[in-house]
């Protein structure tokens, strides 16, 4: 086809006409040219109307950023973590046990500390017998129930009974055989300090090892239960003066 003999004016044929005529006379080159510009049409449109969120770092926009993220996609993953409920976290509850409490009621009791019901259910009369009874061994006051506190009560004497003969002096008659002048201030500063050995006799027995092993574990070492030179200063130094 020839221009002159469509275009008879003058001025010639237009710029889109020719462009026009080109692309008739060339179908491939039309095609993609067609195809070039639908896929730029289609990606304008979805990055522009299509997305979600906004760009981080957009080089123009459509909306603002504020209404963007107060307006977030219904569905998304990021959506479903921000407006999700927050669990609470479970409190951790010291002494919670029932057993436990159970055996430091009963322990309680059996020393005259506690006068309710042994059901392994903590309570304000529960912590009240535990602080008097931190309070009495000279412990941290805390009114918590731990197996530490249950080690205690288990060592712990019954109720004081009424005192016990004084130390036999050497050359008086009756001395028990075995007696041990040192084990008997031992026993002494045990009885003086609370922690009921039984009778200030000498005699290394079972009332005294349990008395050694209470004081121990009131210091927060590990209880042996016997008489070495590291008890005696560490009985000197809680009373203040050489045994």
């Amino acid at each position: 086809m020839r221009y002159d003999e469509v275009y008879d004016d003058e001025d010639g044929p237009s710029a889109v006409t020719r462009l026009l005529d080109g692309l008739l006379q060339r179908p491939a080159f039309a095609l993609l040219a067609f195809l070039t510009a639908g896929s730029l049409i289609a990606t304008a449109t979805n990055a522009l109307y299509l997305q979600p969120g906004a760009h981080p770092a957009p080089m123009f926009s459509t909306r603002s950023r504020a209404a963007s993220e107060e307006t977030p996609a219904t569905g998304s993953i990021d959506t479903l973590q921000r407006t999700a409920a927050p669990v609470p976290a479970r409190a951790a509850t010291v002494g919670s046990d029932p057993a436990l409490i159970r055996d430091i009621q009963r322990l309680l009791a059996e020393r005259e500390l506690y006068a309710g019901p042994v059901d392994g259910v903590p309570g304000a009369q529960t912590r009240s017998a535990i602080e008097t009874f931190q309070r009495n061994q000279g412990q941290a006051v805390d009114g918590e129930a731990t197996p530490r506190l249950l080690a205690l009560l288990a060592l712990a004497p019954p109720p004081r009974t009424p005192p016990a003969p004084s130390v036999p002096v050497r050359g008086e008659t009756g001395l028990p055989a075995g007696y041990d002048s040192r084990v008997a201030r031992i026993q002494a500063a045990l009885d003086e300090l609370g922690f009921e050995p039984g009778a200030i006799d000498g005699l290394m027995g079972n009332a005294t090892r349990l008395a050694i092993q209470r004081f121990e574990l009131s210091l927060g070492v590990d209880p042996s239960g016997e008489t070495s030179p590291q008890l005696i200063e560490r009985l000197e130094r809680r009373l203040g003066r050489p045994l």
